[in-house]
Formats: C-alpha cells, structure tokens, sequence
C-alpha cells in the first residue's frame, strides 16, 4: 500500500501535475466544496515576487 497521498511532477517552470493516490475521495471532496480543493494542475504565477 502507498501511504503518500499524491505525487507531484513538475511539467515545466510554471506547472505542477497533481496525481492524487485516493482519487475516489479527492474528486468527492471537489463535488461537495462544488471547489477545485484538490486540482490536477497547480500553476506559478510569474509576476509573483520571492
């Protein structure tokens, strides 16, 4: 069994792929928060300064 809950695979500079382990409960909880809590994408925003 895999105890991670998800795998992140950066795409390119500025986009993260999200692969939830408990898809079943991730995709329920979007449903119910009628919400996007757990995206499959997440993405920079460039003009955000660190």
């Amino acid at each position: 069994m895999d105890d991670k809950f998800a795998t992140y695979t950066l795409i390119n500079d500025t986009t993260i792929k999200v692969i939830y382990n408990f898809p079943e409960w991730t995709i329920k909880i979007n449903e119910i928060a009628n919400d996007s809590i757990f995206p499959t994408y997440l993405y920079l925003d460039k003009k955000l300064k660190l």
